[in-house]
């Protein structure tokens, strides 16, 4: 799944997405095939209209908990159609996202978590326990818990620039 979403996007970015950030892409995709699946992984599916009014949830939230431009979340997830949002969501707010798979040691966890100093760590309750002794101020935002619904602001007013970073390996 991961694998071919990547590699659609790049060839689309290339041919569709001159001047346009991601998010835009899927902002755009969302408008003109609102039905239309955006993801398929393990019989969850989601359109790329509810992808991407997810994404803008979760980025109105991220601003809540004051993220900025060029902030960092960490992604810390099982593959899955949440983890997808998560991204979309931070790029939204104008952040950038570390991916970090979840059999990473916690020694390692440490020396990334206080390398990047992200402002919000997106993961599941299960892998919760890998954080507790890790000294940080990022908020952390479960996701097999969060609460999608209407009420959350849509417009963000955030410029964000084609040069900035949106991942960190």
């Amino acid at each position: 799944m991961y694998l071919l979403l990547i590699t659609i996007l790049y060839f689309q970015s290339h041919m569709l997405m001159k001047n346009r950030l991601l998010h835009q892409f899927l902002e755009s995709t969302a408008e003109a095939h609102p039905q239309k699946i955006a993801i398929s992984h393990n019989n969850q599916e989601i359109s790329y209209s509810k992808l991407n009014i997810k994404a803008d949830h979760l980025a109105s939230h991220l601003l809540n908990l004051g993220f900025q431009k060029e902030n960092f979340s960490l992604v810390m997830t099982d593959r899955s159609v949440n983890q997808i949002i998560a991204l979309f969501g931070t790029l939204k707010a104008g952040g950038a996202y570390i991916p970090v798979d979840t059999e990473t040691p916690i020694k390692r966890l440490e020396i990334i978590i206080k390398k990047s100093m992200p402002k919000v760590i997106f993961t599941e309750r299960k892998y919760l326990s890998k954080f507790k002794n890790i000294q940080n101020d990022s908020e952390i935002v479960l996701l097999d818990e969060f609460q999608f619904n209407d009420s959350y602001e849509k417009d963000f007013s955030i410029k964000i620039d084609d040069d900035q970073q949106c991942y960190v390996i």
